[in-house]
Order: C-alpha cells, then structure tokens, then sequence
C-alpha cells in the first residue's frame, strides 16, 4: 500500500498529465470523431446544436408532406411506412397532434419517441 502523501502526489501528477493532454488536443483542432470544439463567445444556444448535431430549424409537417419526404427526412420510416402514414392521413383527415402517428401501423411508442422532435401538424 502507498504512504498517503506519495499516493496524493501520484495522483496529482496524473490529473496534470490528462489536463495537459486535453489542452494538447484543443489546441491542435481537434477533440475526435463527433466532437465540435465550440469558442465561448459564440453562446449557448450554438453549444447547444453542436452537443446534439446539427439540428434542422424546419419541422416536417406530416400533414402536408408527401411519402418520398417522410422516407426520405424521419429515421426509421421507410418507404413502407412513409405510405401508411399518407394513406391514413387521405382516410381520416389531417393528424391534430404528432402523437397521432402511433394511430399509424407499425409506428409505435419507440419510433414516436425518435420522430416527435422532428414533425408538426402545423
């Protein structure tokens, strides 16, 4: 077992090394695969979208949109899907909320969850 002080000075000296080559890295450009290095001075909303990816400002309105555009815009509908979702919408009439597309077959709670960011009914 370590004496107390040279266990804390090890870990000191850790911490200095991973500080050290973490500045390394932002220093040189880089922070890996699907890391953005953002400036402070460009807020928090800009840190925001990079955290997530680049976000869209245009929801997909699936009242209006044709099935190429859902298949081609919502992960996990695919032609298939994109075609029950018109076809529902030409026999009842235009969705009044987005959590109406669970009405749709094959779309359940899970694929809701990853599209209800990305559509509106209006």
């Amino acid at each position: 077992m370590l004496k107390r002080p040279l266990y804390q000075s090890s870990v000191a000296f850790l911490t200095v090394i991973a500080l050290v080559g973490g500045v390394a890295v932002l220093l040189a450009g880089g922070g890996g695969p699907g890391i953005e290095i953002i400036p402070a001075t460009q807020g928090a909303q800009s840190a925001a979208v990079a955290s997530t990816g680049p976000i869209d400002q245009h929801l997909l309105n699936i009242n209006t949109a044709n099935a190429r555009e859902l298949d081609e815009t919502l992960p996990g509908i695919g032609p298939v899907l994109a075609e029950r979702i018109v076809a529902h919408r030409e026999q009842n009439g235009p969705f009044a909320r987005t959590d109406q597309l669970m009405l749709v077959a094959g779309i359940g709670e899970a694929t809701y969850e990853r599209l209800r960011g990305l559509v509106t009914v209006e």
